[in-house]
């Protein structure tokens, strides 16, 4: 599913284990760096897809289109980001999410999107709560949610991605640890998934610099 371009104008999805803080010059730089990723005039979270049961589907502006679980990976004009499906009828902090993927292609090299973030590549487990205007300004900010047990990205069939759900492991837009926004975000999902991105930033997506690969979902549970 292709999406709408959107503005993200806020530092999201920062690596808790990074010292990035909101102040006027790092916004001026994310600014820049997040609109080249969603893209567009005007943020509305209607144009945010909303995914059926079963259904994957991508977020982002040159993003690759998943289709039953599938895509391939593009070159430097490409964004790898977001990427998520309907969450179970009641999900509940104390589960576990688990993703099997497999990565399968010729001699990749992955490079982050970004230019304020960094190699090398990871995929991070994601939860986005409904509603989402994605300012991450005020209650904004703990719409999108990501989990630290990230991987670096790899060729290989029947990898596993696994985080327990636990407000105090799983971050916000800046990092932050927030019990009251994850469980609002829990009761309220839209979606629950994946992203790629860097080491400073879990969801500003990827691309190939050389190579190819085809990223596959096999399983994907939250029990």
């Amino acid at each position: 599913m292709r999406t709408a371009t959107i503005d993200d104008p806020a530092p999201t999805d920062v690596s808790p284990t990074k010292s990035w803080k909101r102040a006027p010059y790092l916004s001026l730089i994310v600014l820049v760096s997040a609109c080249s990723i969603f893209g567009g005039a005007g943020s509305s979270s209607s144009t945010i897809p909303i995914p059926g049961v079963g259904q994957w589907v991508d977020f982002g502006r040159n993003e690759p289109t998943i289709t039953n679980g599938a895509f391939a990976f593009l070159g430097p004009s490409g964004v790898a980001g977001y990427f998520y499906t309907k969450p179970p009828a009641a999900i509940a902090q104390g589960q576990t999410l688990t993703l099997v993927y497999s990565i399968d292609g010729s001699t990749p090299e992955w490079g982050v999107s970004d230019p304020n973030d960094m190699p090398p590549a990871t995929i991070h487990p994601f939860l986005w709560r409904s509603g989402d205007d994605l300012s991450c300004n005020g209650a904004m900010a703990s719409y999108r949610f990501w989990s630290p047990s990230g991987v670096t990205l790899k060729l290989g069939d029947s990898r596993t991605l696994t985080s327990v759900l636990d407000p105090f492991v799983w971050t916000n837009c800046y990092g932050q640890h927030d019990t009251s926004g994850f469980a609002g975000a829990l009761e309220n999902a839209i979606g629950i998934g994946f992203t790629f991105g860097g080491q400073n930033f879990f969801g500003h997506g990827v691309n190939l610099t050389s190579g190819s690969a085809t990223f596959k979902v096999n399983s994907y549970t939250v029990r």
